[in-house]
């Protein structure tokens, strides 16, 4: 998982271990989302378009839009570097969904159930 551009080199930023995307990597690599419920409270609250969390993000994604997002998945990827001086900097292969798992998307409604567990 690496939110953002995949033409932009990767930035000098200490300490690096607090960065969303840092976290969502090592939570990627531990396994299913269940090892890290963290992450379900985030979706929720991108859902429902929580300034804090959305500014978060490189980008607003919804920016311009008054309506909040109606669904949401995340979808896994393999990172690998380009060579160097190609553009763009790193390469990208779906791996596949990393939650819900199969087919389908979330709805906040969804979201809020699971987090209550059920």
């Amino acid at each position: 998982v690496k939110p953002g551009d995949v033409n932009r080199s990767p930035r000098w930023i200490s300490p690096y271990h607090h960065r969303l995307d840092w976290q969502l990597w090592i939570a990627a690599q531990t396994g299913r989302i269940e090892r890290n419920p963290w992450i379900l409270s985030l979706l929720l609250k991108l859902l429902q378009k929580e300034k804090d969390v959305v500014g978060l993000l490189e980008s607003d994604p919804w920016s311009g839009n008054d309506a909040s997002p109606r669904y949401i998945r995340v979808e896994k990827y393999k990172y690998s570097y380009n060579d160097k001086g190609s553009s763009p900097y790193w390469n990208r292969e779906r791996i596949g969904r990393y939650f819900p798992y199969g087919q389908g998307v979330l709805t906040e409604a969804m979201l809020k159930d699971i987090i209550r567990g059920r």
